[in-house]
């Protein structure tokens, strides 16, 4: 018998007791993994990892397309825009709140394989930008199916998506769907308790260029007298959702009381800027009152800024017809904007006499041969606000002929979110659910998502 031969007939001997030795060595290692074990089921032995547990919430989010352009504005906003710039007082007359938009509304739906008790919230997502570096994201209760969307950008390319969250943690995902907001060069914006609130951009110049949105917003006062808070909590976080970073004030002292930093909340630098002599445009008080208020305003890291007087009218109305006159912004715009704030709640209607004589004719009789050029001229020349200080702004606001859509909006960079104290209820707890509540961020708004907590479920 040779070599080979002889070790076949060894294995064929001892084959039944090695298969007997390895396993009672199995048994052995199986019984030792069950006694060392702890409850977690993603516990491993041998660098084997367990199969995942099966997701509580299995399920179908559909978004509701939009057909067609989305309007924000009303009837009577848009009858008034169709209209000559003038005829203002003819739709409006500054005793109704009637300067506010239409929100938008979006709507989904929800089809469930298992787990619709397990669904706890929905998150509404919103952006513009191709890079989603301005998305917005609203938490929104497991009971609702729809969300107004509130303060979009007019002349807008919109895409949003809906994710349901289950209580595991299981996300799911629509697709993404889109909407386009109609434009007619205005942009009216909701801030509850105060009124007159809008974009300063959003209009087309005579170049072919565009002022951009997002960069300065317009209003009513939002505190008086030091202590009286106007702006209510809601209020606030539209302000804080809007990107706000600096508040502009030209207000008196007497008026503005003794308060020195923004009712806006954390992050907001506050400047108090009276803007003195504003019913005599050629004085030296007004003068040294615009280069005071040019310098903030050629500051890029003050923006986006809210400025406001009283009611928003007269002495913003000044330098927003500046501002955009700078800009190329053609005088019927300029006209309509200033006429707009009939449309709030302002005590008293703005008829085109009331800043005719003041400044309008005395820009009109600057050197220039472009209404831009005849606004800079008499600024830098006759104001003495320093040409750095003009280009700056003009660099800020405005976009150049051919520049991409996208970049006709502007969005605050990003910050470590600062969560408010108090909690927002975002559904209520009933015997089978408990409730959703949530924090928002003090700077900007947005829900803080590592503040989500449920409250205890309703008893019986």
């Amino acid at each position: 018998m040779n070599r080979f031969a002889r070790v076949r007939r060894s294995l064929r001997v001892f084959a039944p007791l090695l298969a007997l030795l390895g396993l009672l060595s199995l048994v052995s290692c199986a019984t030792r993994a069950g006694e060392g074990a702890s409850s977690s089921v993603a516990d491993t032995t041998g660098g084997s990892s367990a199969a995942p547990a099966a997701p509580e919430l299995v399920c179908t989010v559909q978004t509701v397309e939009i057909d067609g352009f989305v309007s924000t504005y009303t009837e009577k906003q848009k009858a008034y825009l169709a209209d000559a710039a003038k005829n203002a007082t003819n739709y409006a007359e500054g005793n109704l709140e009637l300067s506010r938009p239409v929100p938008i509304t979006l709507r989904w739906n929800v089809d469930f394989e298992k787990g619709e008790n397990a669904l706890r919230y929905f998150v509404v997502r919103v952006w513009t930008k191709s890079n989603k570096s301005d998305a917005k994201e609203f938490i929104v209760g497991r009971s609702q199916r729809e969300f107004r969307f509130e303060n979009a950008f007019v002349g807008q390319k919109y895409f949003w998506d809906v994710t349901a969250v289950g209580s595991d943690g299981t996300t799911v995902r629509s697709a993404r769907s889109f909407f386009v907001t109609e434009n007619r060069s205005f942009r009216f914006l909701s801030v509850d308790g105060i009124t007159n609130v809008r974009d300063l951009g959003g209009k087309t110049t005579e170049d072919g260029g565009y002022v951009r949105q997002g960069l300065i917003y317009r209003g009513a006062e939002l505190h008086k007298e030091g202590t009286t808070v106007l702006v209510s909590d809601e209020g606030i976080k539209a302000l804080r959702q809007l990107g706000i970073k600096s508040e502009l004030d030209f207000r008196t002292a007497t008026e503005a009381g003794s308060r020195s930093n923004s009712v806006i909340g954390t992050g907001v630098l506050y400047y108090f800027r009276t803007l003195s002599g504003s019913k005599d445009f050629t004085s030296s008080e007004c003068a040294s009152s615009l280069k005071k208020i040019f310098a903030v305003l050629a500051k890029e890291s003050n923006y986006p800024i809210y400025l406001h007087c009283m009611v928003g009218t007269d002495r913003t109305g000044l330098v927003c017809w500046l501002v955009n006159g700078l800009c190329g912004v053609s005088e019927d715009d300029l006209w309509r904007d200033y006429l707009l704030s009939n449309f709030a709640t302002i005590g008293d209607k703005r008829k085109p006499s009331k800043i005719q004589d003041n400044y309008v004719d005395k820009l009109a009789a600057a050197p220039g041969k472009t209404y831009a050029e005849k606004v800079y001229n008499y600024l830098k020349n006759t104001v003495g606000i320093p040409a750095a200080d003009l280009d700056a702004v003009i660099r800020i606001m405005k976009a150049a002929p051919g520049t991409p859509a996208e970049n006709y909006t502007m969005i605050r960079t990003g910050h470590e979110h600062y969560p408010e104290r108090t909690y927002t209820e975002i559904e209520k707890s009933t015997a089978s659910y408990p409730g959703i509540r949530v924090k928002y961020c003090s700077i900007c708004g947005a829900f803080v998502p590592e503040s989500i907590s449920e409250l205890p479920l309703l008893q019986n």
